[in-house]
C-alpha cells in the first residue's frame, strides 16, 4: 500500500492560514476595544464638571459611574471613585459625586478617605467605604 503524503503539507498550510485569521481578528478585536476609552474622573476632571451639564456628556467624557443612586424625581447620584496609590498601596481613595436631575448636572460633592492600616487587605469590596 502506497501512502499519498502530498495532501499533508496543504492541511498543514490551511490551519497555518486560519490560525493567522484568527491571531489577525484578536488584535484586531483587542486594538478597536483600546481605542474606546475614556477619561478617568480625576480632581481635575472633576473641577471641569459644570452645573447644567449634561449627564450624556459626563458618561460621554468620564465612562459609566461606579454606582448610581436613584432618588426618585428623576434624580440621580453618579459616583466615580480614583485611587490614589503609593507602590501597591492605596494612601488615599477620592469618591466624586455628581448629582444629575432631570439630565442635568445640579449638584457635585467629594469624599476623601485615607484605609486603615492593615484592615484594607481583609475587605471583599474592591473600592471600600473607609
Amino acid at each position: 500500500m502506497k501512502w499519498d503524503y502530498g495532501c499533508i503539507p496543504i492541511l498543514v498550510k490551511s490551519s497555518h492560514e486560519v490560525l493567522m485569521k484568527v491571531f489577525l481578528l484578536f488584535i484586531s478585536v483587542l486594538l478597536v476595544g483600546c481605542s474606546v476609552s475614556h477619561e478617568m474622573m480625576t480632581r481635575n476632571g472633576y473641577a471641569d464638571v459644570d452645573i447644567g451639564m449634561s449627564s450624556k456628556s459626563i458618561e460621554e467624557r468620564f465612562g459609566k459611574p461606579y454606582k448610581i443612586y436613584s432618588r426618585g424625581n428623576e434624580t440621580e447620584i453618579y459616583e466615580y471613585i480614583e485611587k490614589i496609590t503609593m507602590g501597591t498601596q492605596v494612601i488615599e481613595q477620592r469618591r466624586y459625586y455628581i448629582v444629575i436631575e432631570r439630565g442635568k448636572v445640579s449638584n457635585k460633592y467629594i469624599k476623601l478617605s485615607n484605609p486603615p492600616p492593615f484592615e484594607a487587605i481583609y475587605s471583599n469590596d474592591p473600592y471600600p467605604n473607609y
